[in-house]
């Protein structure tokens, strides 16, 4: 998948995560849970199949929690407790394994520098 596109969907939940922490309608939450249950099943899938190991058991055990079909049932105060760590955790994956434009820029120059000495 393209990274731009889970950063994307990185900052899209992290906002929608927040926005969870003001009192809303109950619709609000349900539409918040399914989101964020299809957001950590994406990463998931992306972390098993890119070997990547180290975030998969949180991303698992949020995949669980916002699951959407089995309901996990929380205080108000909990859930608030449970979106910030969410929150946490998905700033931790946009820092962690999406690279940052300045990243491509260093790996293309390296290619360049790579193929130059080559």
């Amino acid at each position: 998948m393209n990274n731009k596109i889970l950063r994307t969907i990185n900052i899209v939940s992290i906002l929608l995560l927040l926005i969870a922490l003001f009192p809303m309608k109950y619709w609000y939450y349900d539409i918040l849970r399914f989101c964020i249950f299809f957001v950590f099943f994406l990463y998931v899938v992306f972390f098993r199949m890119s070997n990547q190991n180290k975030f998969l058991l949180g991303a698992i055990a949020f995949a669980v929690l916002y699951n959407p079909i089995i309901k996990i049932h929380f205080t108000k105060h909990i859930w608030q407790g449970i979106n910030v760590a969410s929150a946490i955790f998905l700033v931790m994956i946009l820092i962690n394994f999406l690279p940052t434009a300045r990243n491509r820029i260093e790996n293309k120059k390296m290619t360049l520098l790579e193929k130059n000495t080559n």
